[in-house]
């Protein structure tokens, strides 16, 4: 439940980014919102995550950190890469 309603705030937060970009305040208020809602998403998988087996704890979370700096860094690489190559 935590995880539709936090993906739901993701996804209108991207939608009125498109119109927030002519304030700084909005598009502060926006980004806040997005971030918060993100945050509630990563924890809210973290909890299934720790349901799965409650005892092996410490090698599922190493591997939900692993994946989701897997996720980060890619991102990173694929958007620098944008940036260079497309723009």
């Amino acid at each position: 439940r935590l995880m539709l309603i936090s993906i739901i705030l993701m996804l209108l937060s991207m939608l009125v980014l498109l119109f927030a970009v002519t304030s700084i305040w909005a598009l502060s208020f926006i980004a806040l919102l997005w971030g918060a809602a993100l945050m509630l998403l990563i924890i809210s998988m973290q909890a299934k995550v720790i349901m799965v087996d409650v005892t092996a704890q410490d090698m599922l979370m190493s591997m939900f950190s692993g994946i989701i700096n897997l996720g980060i860094g890619a991102g990173a690489l694929f958007g620098g890469y944008a940036v260079t190559h497309i723009s």
